[in-house]
């Protein structure tokens, strides 16, 4: 997942700090999620999704079935 979220945030042009502030995170906190350091929790990872106005599979990479 951290692969998407970087991928998600690049492809919007926005900063660490930009999607932090918008999630309510820290930029630190972030960017742990980003580099794979700290896992994504399941409200966290509704947040990001809701940012991206994607899905949860979306953001985990799944396909539909």
């Amino acid at each position: 997942m951290r692969k998407k979220i970087k991928e998600l945030r690049l492809k919007h042009h926005l900063t660490q700090e930009q999607v932090a502030d918008a999630l309510g995170f820290t930029r630190s906190a972030y960017t742990k999620f980003e580099t794979g350091a700290s896992e994504l929790s399941f409200a966290r990872a509704i947040l990001i999704a809701n940012l991206f106005s994607i899905t949860l599979d979306e953001l985990a990479n799944k396909s539909s079935y």
